[in-house]
């Protein structure tokens, strides 16, 4: 009897040591077959982490920029770093000593161009994305002064008197198209492309502000308009034009130029704020008056 239950002790503990083997083994198979954790970051946006797997002094969001390999330290082969080939203001792309200025698709890149000014004006070699000295290049740049897309005076229907029915439509019309209350937050400095840690603008839908900016565009170039506002007018048309091209650049600009994308939405900023009649949150009364001499 003592036999029996020494067997079934001993059945018992080998038993539970299969258990635990197994146990842990599939703890062990399960973390090594698990996929990486990533950051979903929504388009346009870059990783924000300040990883450096290939450890040559550029960090992984840096290396998208300029289109290297982060997990390799010398993309061209050439037996220079990418980091040192930058600072060198040589191509890291191409095997050789080409210069940077060669590379057409990364001088179209306005971030690099950005990295150069840093590099000169302000005597900082290291690829610093900071939201002041990116506006600071901005504005010197003046690249942040609306470029207004020019409207066919030809197509407009501009009369030197309305009726009172027209008169009526006109006025009803302006006080009835607004643009969406996203496009006012879309222009808020705390918004910015280059805070890539405040990803409050990244759920912005740019697609439903490009909508609705065409909206409010073809409502207003469908009217019957007085010609003592035509002027005006016409000037209303240019900006909401601009303000969709702008917006359409935004869109379809690569994460990997996060300056450009800045660019866009300061300039939409600007005109925004000329755009004011149309805020919603703005009171604004339209003077028949004014449009009836």
């Amino acid at each position: 009897m003592i036999q029996l239950l020494n067997l079934l002790k001993s059945k018992f503990a080998v038993s539970v040591l299969i258990i635990l083997l197994f146990s842990i083994g599939f703890i062990v198979i399960n973390a090594i077959s698990r996929p990486p954790q990533t950051t979903n970051l929504p388009p346009g946006y870059l990783d924000n982490e300040n990883s450096d797997r290939d450890s040559d002094g550029l960090t992984d969001a840096i290396e998208k920029i300029y289109g290297t390999n982060p997990d390799n330290s010398d993309t061209d082969g050439d037996g220079v770093s990418d980091r040192q080939e930058i600072a060198n203001n040589t191509d890291p792309l191409k095997f050789g000593s080409s210069s940077l200025q060669e590379n057409e698709a990364l001088n179209k890149n306005l971030t690099v161009q950005y990295f150069s000014w840093l590099a000169e004006s302000k005597h900082i070699s290291s690829q610093t994305l900071d939201n002041q000295l990116v506006k600071e290049f901005i504005e010197t740049k003046e690249l942040d002064k609306p470029i207004l897309s020019p409207v066919p005076q030809n197509t407009l229907n501009i009369k030197e008197s309305l009726t009172s029915q027209e008169q009526r439509a006109y006025l009803s019309a302006l006080d009835g198209t607004k643009l969406p209350l996203s496009l006012y937050l879309y222009t808020q400095e705390e918004t910015s492309y280059i805070n890539t840690e405040n990803i409050s603008i990244a759920p912005m839908n740019l697609q439903e502000l490009i909508t609705a900016v065409n909206a409010a565009y073809t409502t207003l170039d469908g009217l019957v308009i007085p010609a003592d506002n035509s002027q005006q007018h016409s000037l209303w048309l240019s900006q909401l034009l601009t303000l969709k091209n702008e917006l359409v650049t935004a869109q379809n600009t690569s994460p990997n130029d996060p300056v450009l994308k800045e660019k866009t939405r300061l300039v939409a900023e600007t005109l925004s704020e000329e755009l004011l009649p149309f805020n919603p949150d703005a009171d604004v009364f339209w003077d028949p008056e004014a449009f009836n001499k």
